[in-house]
């Protein structure tokens, strides 16, 4: 019994740690080193630091400007997590989306993965 437990414990143990969010951390992620900076902390983030009815300019005090401006429809701002280019074709990625409700506050965010 010990044996698997002791297993259990390591394998638990190597995955990525979560880090506390850092907004000069967050602003220093260009896309490519989603792995090295931003999944560490993207945990943290959204469970400690981003909240439904949070203000537009609060995300953008703490975030930086977003990256990614969905349509006035949908209401959306994004950051790009990760961005994985092989070729013309072969693009994918991982956005931080938040919507907004129209007064300018969180209604909802979520880590979207794409690929084209």
């Amino acid at each position: 019994m010990k044996k698997y437990l002791i297993l259990l414990l390591l394998i638990s143990s190597c995955g990525t740690q979560e880090k506390p969010f850092d907004s000069k951390t967050w602003q220093a992620i260009d896309g490519n080193n989603f792995s090295e900076l931003s999944e560490p902390i993207v945990n943290d983030l959204m469970k400690n630091h981003l909240y439904k009815g949070m203000f537009y300019h609060q995300v953008i005090q703490l975030l930086g400007n977003p990256e990614i401006f969905g349509d006035s429809v949908k209401n959306e701002i994004g950051y790009i997590l990760y961005l994985e280019i092989d070729g013309p074709d072969d693009v994918a990625g991982n956005d931080l989306i938040i919507k907004l409700n129209k007064d300018s506050t969180i209604k909802s965010f979520k880590i979207v993965n794409w690929k084209k």
